[in-house]
């Protein structure tokens, strides 16, 4: 289920109002709403996927704590594949750069 929305927008900030968990929320950022929408809608979704297997005793700042930790690991994962792909782009680019160089100086030598 989607979180509520109600929008407001200003030249330097946006308001959306949603609703997780039975709690109404305004979130305020800079540029448009669709932005703020698209966080309360992936909150929601990792909110439900929980709900979906914790028990009916389950409390709301449970649900809220475990989502919160499901959450920052899928970031760390991510955070870890990013710094693994940078590594591997810098190491190529500097591989390319020697060839190029080996490449300048054959090139002044012959």
């Amino acid at each position: 289920m989607a979180p509520r929305v109600r929008t407001q927008e200003t030249p330097a900030r946006t308001t959306v109002e949603v609703r997780l968990l039975g709690h109404r929320l305004v979130l305020k950022g800079d540029g448009d709403h669709h932005k703020l929408q698209r966080l309360a809608d992936y909150v929601q979704e990792k909110l439900a996927a929980v709900q979906s297997h914790a028990s009916n005793k389950t409390n709301g700042q449970r649900l809220a704590l475990v989502t919160a930790l499901n959450i920052a690991e899928e970031f760390l994962h991510i955070q870890d594949e990013f710094e693994a792909f940078r590594a591997e782009i810098i190491a190529r680019s500097q591989a390319i750069l020697l060839e190029i160089d080996a490449d300048a100086e054959a090139t002044k030598v012959a």
